[in-house]
């Protein structure tokens, strides 16, 4: 009898560690959230979604005050609560700010030239893409814009073939996936939007850095832009904005190649970063 009882309290057990679970949580972090300036911010997200989420040690990390860097992977959510959303990271659920989590629609219209948010699906890391063609079974097939480091090794890498319900579409300057320049005291910075509600905007930095601005606080980049060669723009270089010349288009008007003003160098930085005052 000893024996059963121990047999029925570990299959328990396992069953109560089971995920998705979807039980409810209650956050411990609502005036740390408050003290941290983080917005609230609407999300419609469920249990058993997948989301972008940032790692347990870096949100940790922020939460603490050490450290501000974040560093975005798909995670499976557990449930959601008024502040947060509870998500695995392998076996042990995290707790994130909604500010924090990004989500895609399990079906969403999308057409080939649109600009898509979502993740390198070979590694891990926060993606824009451009749309390069839809496959019947309403996969689409892109081109990601923010790879560029990894093609000397393999430029197969930038191409890849994604499932619907893990991309959302960028569709707007204040959506998700959309850059906006700041300026402050060093220069121009580059931003790019993760969550907004109303005018509380949500950024990250090309470092990884996330900040908090309203929305009279940047200047967006847009997304649909009329642009021609020769046209004097101002292009992101190591996470700020410096003047250049559009010398030519690629990638289907995803890639603008562009010369540093005053310099020899050119840079092929997204279409959707460009900035023309």
């Amino acid at each position: 009898m000893r024996k059963v009882h121990i047999l029925v309290f570990v299959v328990s057990m396992l069953l109560s560690c089971s995920r998705p679970s979807g039980e409810k949580h209650s956050s411990s972090y609502p005036q740390i959230y408050a003290k941290l300036g983080i917005p609230d911010v609407h999300l419609s997200v469920k249990a058993g979604d997948t989301v972008l989420a940032p790692q347990k040690k870096f949100l940790s990390a922020f939460l603490s005050g050490r450290q501000n860097f974040f560093w975005f992977h798909p995670r499976l959510v557990d449930s959601v609560g008024e502040y947060s959303v509870w998500v695995w990271e392998i076996d042990s659920l995290v707790e994130v700010p909604k500010a924090f989590v990004i989500t895609f629609p399990h079906h969403c219209e999308v057409k080939k030239g649109d600009y898509v948010l979502t993740w390198w699906q070979a590694g891990s890391g926060m993606q824009r893409a451009y749309v390069l063609g839809i496959v019947d079974s309403g996969n689409i097939v892109v081109r990601y814009l923010d790879l560029d480091v990894f093609t000397a090794a393999d430029a197969n890498n930038v191409i890849d073939t994604i499932k619907m319900g893990t991309f959302r579409t960028i569709t707007g300057m204040w959506s998700a996936g959309a850059a906006v320049l700041r300026s402050s005291g060093s220069g121009k910075d580059f931003y790019v939007i993760i969550n907004h509600r109303g005018d509380s905007l949500v950024c990250r930095s090309s470092i990884g850095k996330v900040e908090f601005f309203n929305k009279a606080d940047v200047q967006p980049c847009g997304v649909v832009k009329d642009l021609r060669r020769g046209q004097d723009v101002e292009i992101p270089f190591y996470g700020i904005y410096i003047p250049g010349k559009i010398i030519s288009f690629g990638q289907g008007y995803a890639q603008v190649r562009a010369r540093i003003i005053d310099r020899v160098d050119t840079l092929s930085v997204p279409l959707l970063d460009v900035f023309v005052d």
